[in-house]
């Protein structure tokens, strides 16, 4: 720690010929030493006219961990620079001065702060590791900014704080990219079970001057994201509710959930599921039908909703989570103003007549309807009623399907074809 002293000389010096990259370089190199003797120095180098002079010393008064450097990491708080009051944020964490942290938790929750010093204020939340902060935190995943999310999801999940587990599924659910990944990131480190063993660190490099780069370079989540499986049992409470909160958000949010669970072959939970491999899927079973049957009523609310594509995708969706409930959307979806919506239907309408959900009340319920839209104006449509109509009984639905063998489109005399040949049907 001796050598504190002349790097902030250095850092200090005015004369002509020191240039504010060394400077700079001597206070960072003084800050990593953490000596409490510097403050006197530190708290007049705060006062700077130097904006990047003023940064770099709230990060080494942090470093310092003297509780007498609350006031001037204070004062900060109020810089008229942005990158400066971020700073002192994440500063304010390590320092772990009370009052301070109050503050910064204001700060967090405050929608007029600019985006970085919310994200920032968050991020030092998170240094601070104390479980008390998790209410603004949880506030914060809501705000609609990426920065903001990610430092707040990455403090969370510092902060091993698992009743912000539904949160962090709603979020991740609701986000996409590198926001996403921070976000599943702070989920696998929240539900850690032995979280309070796990060794934490703060940041012994000091932060990015570049306001671009400060919250990309403090929340980077590793390379490799794998969920343990192990983590998510007996969390299908925590999952449900984050789903059931992305599902009321705005379209596109609510469009990025129903894909996530738009699995090739059956309900899938997005990130959480993507990378295990078989046998661990089948270890999370219970846990994926449970959900499945948890979010149904909310999947078939959504078969109602006024965009076509979430139409569409909810129905999907549903049949694959609770297959009753989305046997009796059928009857709706067939007769969509759309197209689209309708195409969904019948393919839906061929699955489950195949599957263990088809039975005779269904195939008497759909087999009037089905005889109508082998009658559509589009050809498209016409085909794909051909092919839910072959699922039915032959004796229900061969002349029907026969009858399309003179259709005007050749690719539904195709596929009339093929479907008499399934259904093994004599006139």
């Amino acid at each position: 720690r001796g050598a504190a002293a002349p790097l902030l000389r250095i850092a200090a010096e005015a004369a002509e010929g020191r240039d504010v990259e060394l400077r700079l370089e001597a206070l960072f190199a003084a800050g990593r030493l953490g000596d409490p003797r510097s403050l006197t120095t530190l708290v007049r180098l705060a006062r700077h006219p130097d904006r990047d002079l003023r940064a770099a010393a709230a990060w080494a008064l942090g470093e310092t961990t003297d509780l007498r450097a609350a006031p001037t990491l204070a004062a900060l708080l109020d810089d008229d620079q942005v990158l400066v009051r971020a700073i002192a944020c994440m500063a304010s964490g390590r320092l772990g001065d009370r009052k301070t942290l109050e503050r910064v938790q204001t700060m967090v929750r405050n929608a007029e702060h600019p985006s970085i010093v919310r994200a920032a204020c968050a991020v030092g939340l998170g240094i601070a590791e104390d479980v008390v902060h998790g209410p603004a935190l949880t506030v914060a995943l809501e705000s609609g900014s990426d920065e903001v999310t990610r430092g707040a999801a990455w403090a969370l999940g510092r902060l091993g704080d698992r009743a912000a587990l539904p949160a962090l599924f709603s979020a991740l659910f609701s986000t996409k990219g590198e926001t996403r990944r921070t976000v599943l990131f702070a989920i696998i480190d929240a539900a850690r079970p032995n979280h309070d063993a796990m060794p934490r660190h703060h940041f012994s490099n000091p932060p990015s001057l570049d306001s671009s780069k400060l919250i990309e370079d403090a929340v980077t989540a590793p390379t490799e994201l794998r969920v343990d499986p192990a983590t998510l049992l007996g969390q299908t409470h925590a999952v449900v509710a984050g789903l059931r909160a992305a599902l009321r958000r705005h379209r596109d949010a609510v469009l990025a959930v129903l894909v996530d669970l738009d699995g090739d072959d059956g309900l899938e939970l997005g990130p959480l599921t993507a990378a295990l491999g078989s046998s661990e899927r089948a270890g999370l079973a219970r846990l994926v039908t449970d959900v499945g049957a948890a979010i149904a009523p909310d999947l078939e609310a959504l078969t109602g909703h006024e965009d076509s594509e979430i139409r569409r995708l909810a129905l999907r969706v549903l049949a694959s989570a609770d297959a009753p409930r989305g046997a009796a959307r059928l009857a709706g979806a067939l007769v969509d103003e759309v197209l689209d919506v309708r195409l969904e239907a019948l393919s839906l309408a061929a699955r489950l007549l195949r599957s263990a959900t088809g039975g005779q009340e269904l195939a008497r319920r759909l087999a009037p309807l089905l005889d109508e839209r082998l009658a559509a104006t589009d050809f498209q449509e016409r085909a794909a009623a051909v092919t839910a109509t072959a699922a039915l009984p032959a004796s229900l639905a061969g002349a029907s399907v026969a009858a399309r063998l003179g259709d005007a489109s050749g690719f539904v005399r195709e596929a009339a074809a093929r479907a008499l040949g399934t259904m093994r049907w004599q006139n």
